[in-house]
């Protein structure tokens, strides 16, 4: 797992506003604990009824210990390495029956059903630790062009995400007290 270059957080640190006061936050202040998360054995169509339910661009992929394996988002879901795209598939054919005699896009479709989150997840994902400072979270989330960071302790669980609708709320706040 990555984290964020410390040349660029040092940098970010210079240039964050004064009005953060004193104590800058942690993205334990920040992030969001409820997290929503899959094993890596669950169907990718399942992952998709998630993203879609939840309305969220990705989530965690965790074992039965909560540790981090890795991060499941849309990007991943395009690119199961089928020609098909998981969300436009699920659409197009919501309302229709198959034919049989087209074997190749019904061995496509089944081929789909069979893939597993572990399959697909991005095993390398950029991480944090709840006592990451916010220009950390920032550069990540910059730097790597995702829109949440999981979070983890010591142990390398997850004990939150940090997105940047989390981040914009801290400007939103500044905003209310300028």
């Amino acid at each position: 797992m990555r984290k964020p270059s410390l040349e660029a957080v040092i940098l970010f640190q210079k240039i964050l506003p004064p009005a953060l006061g004193e104590k800058q936050p942690t993205v334990g202040d920040l992030m969001t604990k409820e997290v929503i998360s899959l094993p890596p054995d669950a169907p990718v169509l399942d992952a998709h009824k998630v993203l879609e339910e939840r309305r969220i661009k990705g989530l965690p992929v965790v074992d039965g210990e909560r540790r981090l394996l890795g991060v499941l988002t849309e990007h991943e879901l395009f690119m199961t390495g089928s020609s098909l795209h998981l969300p436009t598939l699920q659409k197009i054919f919501s309302g229709f029956q198959l034919w049989k005699g087209e074997k190749s896009l019904e061995q496509e479709i089944h081929a789909l059903g069979n893939i597993k989150v572990g399959d697909v997840m991005n095993r390398d994902p950029m991480v944090v630790s709840e006592r990451a400072t916010l220009a950390e979270v920032v550069v990540a989330l910059r730097d790597e062009k995702v829109t949440f960071v999981p979070v983890i302790n010591e142990k390398e669980q997850v004990v939150g995400v940090v997105s940047r609708h989390d981040i914009l709320k801290i400007f939103d706040t500044l905003k209310q007290s300028v």
